[in-house]
């Protein structure tokens, strides 16, 4: 409140809202004839308000918010408008090098493979909305930031005396500003990512002394809302191979009767797998099956399936899955047959090796994107309307390719750590999650994969998805269209 009370008496409008709230961001760009939008609301917290209305991760995050921005953006047709970002700081490389050379910027057209390893969540969204959307942004990374006052929250406040052993650089506040305004007044085009140079950072001494003016001034009262510190948990090392699947319905006992196949007596037993089933329903109520039941609530979608895809598409991004070295992706009537681990660990040693860190069956079939839409629903699969809304926005891309190699994606092993299989996860799930078009993922699967030059190994190659993946009979629920959720009540 003080913050904004300065920046009122020095002539700056300030609105206190959601960054969540498109409704309020097209609004102000309206009222006020914004030319340009810097957004620094990249702080991480869990939002289970309802406010995050496609979720990129789970819990709904803070961060998703930046999604609205965007699709303001999309929504008036500005996407040449100015938009610079501070850059998701999370586990981040501030000073990258490649060849020895320093990297203070990279442009859309001379990404390096180091480069894209290393692209924060907020940096992925935004390429992938250049990708689909031809949608500008230009983020800015940079490390903690110290101000003339400094941040009594911030743990190098915690303890003077930690602090004056801290030997960390944090970058001035008016340095950060000096950059974004510099990157507002000459943003190009295209999705562009710059980094503030080691240079311009403070020591942690001088940081320290920014502090203690502050405190003397009055800054003491605030000192006890500062958080504590404490010991965080180390994250378990990345070695699992882990099984997982989905199913949501609004019926409860439908889960219940047709959840995924047992695996609690599977014989070929080993402690590098692990088994993880994804559903809107309570597990209390769900009978014990060996799999690891993980509740999804408040993920605020209209329909049931793309619930149940974003584990198939993002499950990466969740907490549980961050130990898994390999992900196999399998739909609930299809489960891992019960097989030894040396069979599974063979088909991931080549996923791992592969350049885009995916494998799945590739269809032998010669159809066409259109002609497996004209199936779906022919085959009651979806509805009319939903097909033509996506095959028109398939007839407005200049790179779609009618004849792209089709894929089965009922069973996906994949190497969540793969820069570029991310980049296909998150660009699909921009687009997927509006649920604007098909609730079948599979037409605009084959179109990215076939735009981002993505090349999946094919299974068909091991012995096909058969030969790991058994067939359970479903009652087929997902067949069905339900009138008045525009969704499905069957995974």
């Amino acid at each position: 409140e003080e913050r904004a009370r300065i920046m009122e008496n020095n002539g700056i409008s300030v609105t206190k809202g959601d960054a969540c709230d498109m409704d309020l961001i097209q609004r102000l760009i309206a009222d006020h004839d914004i030319q340009g939008i810097i957004y620094l609301a990249s702080q991480s917290y869990v939002r289970s308000d309802g406010a995050v209305k496609r979720p990129f991760q789970y819990p709904p995050d803070n961060m998703d918010c930046f999604v609205s921005s965007l699709d303001v953006l999309r929504a008036i047709g500005q996407t040449d408008m100015p938009f610079v970002y501070a850059s998701d700081t999370v586990g981040y490389k501030l000073n990258l090098t490649v060849d020895g050379a320093s990297l203070d910027e990279v442009g859309t057209d001379n990404f390096d493979e180091e480069i894209e390893k290393h692209l924060r969540y907020n940096e992925m969204i935004s390429r992938a909305y250049y990708k689909l959307y031809g949608l500008s942004s230009m983020g800015i990374r940079f490390g903690t930031a110290v101000g003339t006052y400094g941040r009594p929250d911030m743990s190098y406040f915690r303890d003077e005396k930690a602090t004056r052993r801290d030997k960390r650089t944090y970058h001035s506040v008016d340095d950060i500003v000096h950059r974004v305004l510099i990157e507002l007044g000459s943003f190009a085009t295209g999705f562009n990512i710059a980094t503030l140079p080691r240079q311009n950072q403070r020591t942690s001494d001088e940081a320290m002394d920014g502090f203690l003016r502050w405190y003397d001034e009055g800054g003491s009262k605030f000192v006890q809302t500062a958080k504590q510190k404490t010991t965080q948990k180390p994250r378990e090392q990345a070695n699992q191979i882990c099984f997982v699947t989905s199913l949501f319905s609004d019926n409860p006992k439908l889960i219940e009767r047709e959840g995924p196949y047992p695996v609690a007596n599977y014989t070929n037993i080993h402690s590098s797998l692990r088994y993880y089933y994804f559903t809107n329903v309570d597990p209390d109520g769900l009978p014990p099956n060996g799999w690891e039941i993980i509740q999804l609530k408040n993920m605020n979608f209209g329909r049931y399936i793309t619930q149940s895809r974003w584990p198939k598409f993002m499950g990466f991004r969740h907490r549980k899955l961050q130990s898994c070295k390999t992900i196999i992706y399998s739909d609930a009537n299809r489960p891992p047959k019960d097989l030894e681990y040396a069979v599974w660990k063979g088909l991931v040693e080549k996923v791992l090796e592969s350049k885009d860190g995916i494998m799945q069956d590739r269809r032998p079939s010669k159809e066409t994107i259109f002609d497996e839409m004209h199936s779906i629903v022919a085959r009651e699969k979806d509805i009319a309307a939903n097909i033509d809304a996506s095959k028109k926005w398939f007839l407005e891309q200049e790179d779609f390719h009618d004849d792209a190699p089709g894929w089965w994606n009922m069973a996906l092993i994949m190497d969540p750590s793969n820069a570029r299989l991310q980049e296909l996860l998150t660009t699909l799930w921009a687009h997927y999650s509006e649920e604007l078009g098909s609730w079948r993922d599979q037409p605009l699967y084959r179109y990215l994969v076939d735009k981002l030059d993505i090349q999946p190994l094919d299974l068909r190659l091991e012995g096909g998805h058969s030969r790991f993946f058994a067939r359970v009979k479903s009652s087929g629920k997902h067949h069905h269209y339900d009138a008045n959720t525009n969704g499905v009540s069957w995974q």
